[in-house]
């Protein structure tokens, strides 16, 4: 008698929580998408946190497959292969065992099935990562029936080891029960990857259902009348009505939006401001495009003066006469976009955007980065400007942005960031081509680690205290 030490794997109860853990993951991810691009595009905090996030998903895989594994104790002796499972105990005849399917996992465990007369699913199912645990299984097996081997590989180019009990297939009814087994095992794969393939479609459709739901058309007039898409606008001139947006237009009875009127809208004072923003005399709307819901006009609550409401021209930041705002996406629909965005010292009557990285009012420059508006107190408002989409410079210094980018004396971040340009001479600093600088004194080059062969020493502000 013989005692082996081996794992089983519940396999039903596997597949099924490993399914639904997937499945809740895949959709979290999917409506989280824009938020984990924008934390990793800004190296923020939240980066690590959804770093961390995947490192656990990782750990949770293995940790649904442990709770559905149970260490067992495999005995064989002269006439059975003798286990409990589950406090169930099993027996299985030597004389019944038809053939033990032997698979390699790719993480390197060893997986055995025992298949018996009169069955077409395995009776059996083993995991081990001791080699010699299954050797002397198989090694046993053979000392009360005669084994033959046979090596397999399917057509997706899976390889396993086949042992059959040569004595059991004395019968033509077994040898037919063989071949029944290794159809539905190759069944069992195929719809494995049937499964694959049909949730590589759900993800798809999870994808483009959007575009369904809210396919893209355009205004445009045709034959003297006015049509969205496919659709006829009844009754609208082409000569006098005024398209407002790829959503919107305006004629002098109605507003549309997506080629439906806007019964709610107050048609003389309806206007388009910028991005996904409208307003008339009651108030602003902006346009909720959802993933698995219309897209709409929705009135924007919150306490802001809507006479002075307007965009900073960035897509993301807005003022009003009082405060400062940032615009956040939001899938579910679920809340009002506009977030205040609180700056110490801001003064938001001259508050301005100078590019996508830099703005300023009349007592500072500030930094952005998403929805933040980072003060620069360092740098001279008065002197600052823009010198190109890399590069700004005041009456002292020159900086320019760090992320993936290198100086000559100053290495690449990979976060959004600036640093001054040692030793360039800022008042006589000016670009002459692309990545390439020059001031009175020298040439300088601003470039991506690719392009750049060589790195001198570092010199990086620190504005994590900012």
């Amino acid at each position: 008698m013989t005692t082996l030490k081996f794992n089983w794997l519940d396999q039903k109860k596997s597949t099924l929580l490993l399914s639904v853990y997937l499945v809740i993951i895949v959709v979290l991810g999917i409506f989280n998408l824009p938020k984990i691009v924008q934390a990793f595009d800004r190296g923020s905090f939240m980066m690590y946190v959804y770093i961390g996030m995947i490192i656990l998903v990782l750990i949770g895989i293995f940790f649904v497959k442990s709770k559905c594994l149970e260490k067992i104790s495999v005995v064989i002796d002269e006439s059975y292969i003798k286990t409990v499972v589950k406090g169930q105990s099993i027996k299985i005849l030597h004389s019944s065992v038809l053939m033990i399917k032997r698979e390699k996992l790719n993480s390197g465990e060893a997986v055995l099935s025992v298949f018996i007369v009169g069955s077409t699913v395995s009776a059996l199912r083993l995991e081990t990562i001791d080699v010699e645990q299954v050797e002397l299984f198989i090694d046993e097996l053979r000392k009360y029936h005669n084994y033959s081997t046979a090596d397999k590989q399917g057509s997706l180019g899976q390889t396993w080891v086949e042992y059959i009990n040569n004595d059991a297939i004395q019968s033509s009814a077994n040898i037919s029960m063989l071949d029944i087994v290794r159809s539905k095992e190759g069944n069992l794969r195929r719809t494995l990857f049937m499964s694959l393939g049909i949730a590589f479609v759900v993800l798809n459709l999870v994808v483009f259902v959007p575009f369904i739901i809210n396919p893209f058309n355009t205004y445009a007039p045709k034959e003297g009348k006015m049509y969205y898409g496919d659709k006829e606008l009844a009754g609208v001139i082409p000569d006098s009505c005024k398209i407002l947006s790829t959503s919107v237009l305006k004629d002098s009875i109605h507003v549309y939006y997506k080629g439906e009127v806007l019964e709610w809208a107050d048609h003389p004072s309806f206007n388009y401001l910028e991005g996904e923003f409208y307003s008339d005399k009651n108030g602003i709307y902006y346009e909720s495009k959802g993933k698995i819901t219309k897209d709409k006009l929705v009135p924007i609550e919150g306490d802001y003066d809507k006479a002075t409401f307007r965009t900073l021209g960035s897509g993301m930041l807005y003022k009003d006469i009082n405060k400062l705002y940032y615009f956040e996406t939001n899938l579910l629909n679920s809340s009002s976009p506009l977030i205040e965005i609180d700056v110490e010292g801001i003064d938001i009557a001259s508050f301005e955007l100078l590019d996508s990285k830099w703005a300023k009012d009349k007592h500072q420059v500030y930094f952005l980065v998403w929805e933040e508006v980072r003060p620069c107190l360092e740098i001279d408002v008065t002197s600052f400007e823009v010198v190109d989409n890399v590069t700004a410079k005041d009456k002292n210094y020159v900086y320019y942005l760090t992320k993936n980018l290198d100086s000559d004396n100053v290495r690449a971040t990979h976060k959004d960031g600036y640093a001054i340009l040692e030793d360039a001479d800022a008042p006589t600093f000016k670009k002459i081509e692309y990545n390439l600088y020059q001031d009175k004194n020298t040439e300088w080059s601003i470039s991506t680690a690719r392009e750049k062969k060589r790195r001198d020493n570092t010199v990086i502000i620190d504005r994590d205290d900012i």
